[in-house]
């Protein structure tokens, strides 16, 4: 099942400065490591083998919930929901 991801503007280099993707999972976790699979610069910065997310990266339901209130990479997704990735950002 195609989902749609909304990626940082900060991290569209590492796809062909693409923002908008789609992945194919049905929990967070499957679609993160498909975005891994397709997009290997962009997956090392966004998750780890097994799809949790990296500690600097925020993942989000439609662009309200955060997959850590829900059940985290376990949280299920349908083809009509977009997630939406947030990167940190630090700095002085």
């Amino acid at each position: 099942m195609s989902v749609v991801v909304r990626i940082p503007a900060s991290m569209a280099c590492l796809c062909d400065g693409a923002k908008r993707l789609e992945a194919d999972g049905a929990t967070v976790a499957e679609v993160l490591v498909d975005l891994r699979r397709r997009y290997p610069h962009l997956g090392v910065r966004l998750c780890d083998d097994a799809g949790t997310p990296a500690t600097f990266v925020r993942v989000f339901v439609e662009d309200k919930v955060d997959i850590r209130a829900l059940q985290g990479v376990d949280t299920p997704v349908r083809t009509e929901v977009t997630l939406h990735v947030l990167a940190g950002a630090a700095g002085g």
